[in-house]
């Protein structure tokens, strides 16, 4: 959400700078400003700067929690969201008069109440999405589909109590063989450490160890 308020503001100052250049105007200088500050946005918005954790790092639910909080599906929908206003925009430009800055001002507009749907949505099966992900790289050994039915069953406990936890496995699960107390560990291990925070730069050291 820090990004997309970061969007908005953006935009703000964009169509201001826009308004104020436009009296001056200086109409090729609207253009440039808008198609710069655009771009640097949604650069901005997609991408991140910082040393992606390496595989094996990814282990350790910090590090997973804070990494799958930025790259999901969340960022892939906003991906394909821009592509299509680029497509837009170009055919915009190609086929009418209209200025630049008028059209990106006009579609960045729009963008930003679909964004906020693409947001919403997709925060709904954030944690399990997290979830899922993060047991399939810590038992690999079993199929993704078990995987996610086990994640499933622990975010619709009505408890974290640990035992309760293990005991509402037991009773949607007939294979005694599984690991279910390594499950709920896992599941309150990851838990507690989606309330830790990491900060930009911790990636690059936990990487160095």
């Amino acid at each position: 959400m820090e990004r997309f308020r970061f969007y908005i503001v953006i935009f703000a100052i964009t169509f201001i700078l826009a308004i104020v250049f436009s009296l001056a105007d200086a109409g090729w200088i609207v253009d440039l400003v808008s198609f710069l500050a655009f771009l640097a946005s949604i650069i901005y918005f997609l991408f991140s700067f910082e040393e992606p954790p390496k595989a094996k790092k990814l282990l350790i639910p910090e590090v997973h929690n804070y990494y799958k909080s930025r790259m999901n599906n969340y960022t892939n929908l906003v991906a394909i969201e821009f592509a299509l206003l680029s497509f837009v925009f170009f055919i915009i430009i190609a086929t009418t008069s209209i200025s630049w800055a008028l059209t990106i001002l006009s579609l960045w507009f729009i963008s930003i109440p679909i964004t906020y749907v693409i947001i919403l949505q997709t925060s709904k099966n954030l944690e399990k999405e997290k979830l899922v992900n993060y047991f399939s790289l810590k038992f690999p050994e079993y199929e993704f589909v078990l995987l996610e039915q086990i994640v499933t069953a622990l975010l619709l406990s009505e408890s974290l109590k640990r035992y309760l936890l293990l005991q509402n496995l037991q009773d949607k699960t007939d294979n005694e063989s599984l690991p279910l107390e390594k499950f709920v560990d896992t599941y309150l291990e990851y838990l507690k450490a989606a309330g830790i925070s990491l900060v930009s730069g911790e990636i690059e050291e936990i990487n160095k160890l």
